[in-house]
């Protein structure tokens, strides 16, 4: 029904469908389950809504004129909110979805606002790094044989062949934004950075893989490097106290099943030691899933019974 109330929605509503974008939320019934909601279709709907709705030219009128009231704060949490969620979905759905100038100067409003917070801060590093994905998807190709070229005068120069290859806009972003990360305790976006070279990565093995049968080095640096943030990403995980697994978004527990999947899908290049290994680890994440969901947890059980299965196929 909300969606058929273009304008008579009020920023609350808006809210609502942000979580509805950003978490499992579904009526339970004895005989049916109500269909999962499309997580990109929400997320484009409330951010379209929020702009269209709302006089954001007002706001930043105001903010420039350092008037400042709450309700303008809240507007602009909103949008980043929105704006963060919608990018990262656009690109695991595979439609990219760059936002224009006239978005991200809005989004940057909130730095202005007395009243802004670490929080903030962080809002804008994680859409920082969804732009920065969005823009290397956004001409792939080009940006791969950019790497590629790269990547071999790189071990030209260096004399041996190089295992972990950086992706030079993603380091970039930590090296940017470190030292709000370590302060503010960033840790889901560190999952969300790992998340993305295991996704490009794979991307590059999917797409481009003869081109890399030509040169063995650059293959094995791919690989290595898919395989290095995979167990990153599963380190990272292990460290999270059980409250935030139980409440994570959708968005995280995808990512979590993606790598485990993708460590098992490319488990016979590696060799034997690195496959046990990749095992162990696979088989940690079920266990810790499995110890939380003793008690009734229905989202960490299916996570582990997922998982499980990949092992277990493998």
């Amino acid at each position: 029904n909300t969606l058929t109330m273009f304008d008579k929605l009020k920023a609350q509503d808006l809210e609502a469908i942000l979580y509805c974008s950003m978490f499992h939320i579904a009526r339970k019934a004895k005989r049916h389950r109500q269909l999962k909601f499309n997580s990109l279709i929400l997320s484009n709907f409330a951010l379209f809504s929020l702009l269209n709705n709302f006089d954001f030219d007002g706001i930043k009128n105001r903010v420039n004129n350092l008037q400042y009231n709450t309700t303008d704060l809240y507007h602009v949490r909103l949008l980043n909110a929105l704006t963060a969620c919608n990018l990262e979905y656009s690109l695991i759905y595979g439609t990219i979805s760059p936002k224009d100038d006239t978005v991200q100067e809005l989004n940057n409003l909130v730095t202005k606002f007395p009243q802004s917070n670490s929080a903030d801060i962080l809002k804008l590093s994680e859409i920082d790094m969804g732009n920065i994905v969005i823009a290397i998807y956004g001409n792939f190709q080009t940006y791969f044989q950019r790497f590629f070229d790269v990547n071999i005068i790189l071990n030209k120069q260096s004399g041996f062949d190089l295992k972990i290859l950086e992706i030079s806009e993603l380091c970039q972003w930590l090296r940017d934004w470190n030292e709000v990360l370590e302060k503010h305790n960033g840790g889901i976006l560190k999952f969300h950075y790992h998340f993305y070279h295991i996704m490009i990565c794979r991307s590059f093995l999917n797409e481009f893989l003869n081109e890399m049968n030509d040169c063995p080095s650059f293959l094995n640096g791919v690989i290595h490097t898919m395989k290095y943030h995979a167990t990153s990403l599963l380190v990272e995980f292990l460290k999270l106290p059980p409250k935030l697994i139980k409440g994570a978004p959708i968005l995280t527990t995808n990512e979590l099943i993606y790598t485990c999947m993708t460590l098992c899908d490319y488990l016979y290049w590696f060799d034997v030691l690195e496959r046990q290994e990749i095992l162990n680890m696979c088989t940690k994440v079920y266990w810790h899933l499995n110890t939380i969901g003793e008690t009734l947890n229905e989202m960490t059980e299916n996570m582990g019974k997922i998982i499980k299965s990949i092992i277990d196929t493998t």
